[in-house]
C-alpha cells in the first residue's frame, strides 16, 4: 500500500507541474506541438510518395528497428526494475511501460530522423537522403542487436565476429551523422521557428551521442563474450554498460578491467571517441554563438 501511495503521489506531482509549466509558457506548448507534428510528418514521408523499394528499405527498416527497440526498453524495464506488484497493478504496471517505451522510441527515433533530413535542405533546397539512410542504417543495426541481447543473450553471443563486423559500420555511420550535425551548425534550422534551431541542434547531437554509446556498449558485450574474464569484476551485462559509460566519460574507475587485447583496443576506441566528440561539440557550440552575435550586430 505504501508503494502505490509513493508512486501516485509523485507521478500527480509531476503531471501537475508539467501541465502547470506547459499552460503558463504557450511558446512551450507551440514549440512541443509544431515538433511533434514534424516528427509525425516525417514518418509518413517514409511510406508516401515514394516507390515500392524506398518504402520496403527505409519504411520497413524504421519500422523493424522501432518494434525490436521497443521490445528491448519494455522488456529492460520490466525485467530489471525491481518492482513487484500483484493482481490488476501488475497489468497497469506494464500498460504504463509499455506507453513509456512507445514514446522514447517514437519521438528520439523521429526527431532524428527530423533532423538529418533537415541538414541540406536549406542548403540545396532538396533534401539529402544519404544522411537519412545512413542514420537508418545505424538505427536498425543497434536496436536489432539490443533486442537480441536483451531478449536472447543465448544467441548473442554465437555470433561474435559478424556482430563486430556490423557495430563497426554501425559506428562508423552513426559518428559520420553527428559530425555532420555538429561542423555546420547553422544548417540545422526550422522553417517556422529559426531561433529553436540551436535546441534542436543540441537535442539532435545528444541522440545521436546516445546511440554512439549504445554501440561501444554493444563493441564491449561481443569482446567480453570471446572468452572467460574479458572484464575483472564484472557480473553482468548492466556492469559493462556502467563500464562503457564510466570510460566514454574518461573518469575510469578502474573497478572493471580490461584484461585481453580486443578488450583494451575497445578501451581506447571509447576514449578516442570520447574527446573527439567533446572537441567538436564545444567547437560547433561556440561557432553558433558567434554567428548568432554577428547576425544581431
Amino acid at each position: 500500500m505504501g508503494s502505490i501511495l509513493i508512486y501516485s503521489t509523485s507521478f500527480i506531482v509531476l503531471i501537475l507541474l508539467l501541465s502547470r509549466s506547459i499552460k503558463n509558457n504557450r511558446k512551450i506548448k507551440t514549440i512541443i506541438n509544431n515538433v511533434i507534428k514534424e516528427i509525425n510528418q516525417t514518418y509518413k514521408e517514409l511510406f508516401y510518395k515514394k516507390g515500392l523499394l524506398a518504402i520496403i528499405t527505409q519504411g520497413g527498416m524504421v519500422l523493424c528497428a522501432s518494434i525490436l527497440a521497443f521490445l528491448s526498453i519494455f522488456t529492460s524495464i520490466t525485467r530489471y526494475l525491481d518492482v513487484h506488484f500483484t493482481g490488476s497493478l501488475d497489468l497497469i504496471f506494464r500498460i504504463f511501460a509499455a506507453i513509456i517505451s512507445f514514446i522514447i522510441v517514437h519521438y528520439c527515433v523521429g526527431y532524428i530522423l527530423l533532423i538529418s533530413s533537415k541538414i541540406h535542405r536549406f542548403i540545396y533546397k532538396v533534401e539529402d537522403k544519404t544522411l537519412k539512410i545512413d542514420f537508418i542504417c545505424s538505427y536498425f543495426i543497434t536496436s536489432t542487436f539490443l533486442a537480441v541481447l536483451v531478449l536472447f543473450p543465448d544467441n548473442f553471443k554465437d555470433h561474435i565476429f559478424l556482430g563486430l563486423l556490423m557495430v563497426i559500420i554501425c559506428y562508423y555511420l552513426n559518428l559520420k551523422v553527428l559530425l555532420t550535425i555538429l561542423v555546420k551548425p547553422t544548417n540545422v534550422k526550422s522553417a517556422k521557428e529559426e531561433e529553436t534551431s540551436f535546441a534542436r541542434l543540441m537535442i539532435a547531437s545528444i541522440l545521436l551521442l546516445v546511440m554512439l554509446i549504445l554501440n561501444l556498449y554493444l563493441a564491449v558485450c561481443f569482446v567480453n563474450s570471446i572468452g572467460e574474464s574479458v572484464y575483472l569484476n564484472s557480473n553482468g551485462y548492466f556492469d559493462l554498460f556502467y563500464y562503457t559509460i564510466i570510460t566514454f566519460t574518461t573518469i575510469g574507475y578502474g573497478d572493471i578491467i580490461p584484461t585481453t587485447i580486443p578488450a583494451k583496443i575497445v578501451a581506447i576506441i571509447i576514449s578516442v571517441t570520447s574527446v573527439i566528440c567533446l572537441t567538436v561539440f564545444l567547437s560547433s557550440v561556440l561557432s553558433y554563438k558567434d554567428t548568432l552575435k554577428k547576425d544581431v550586430e
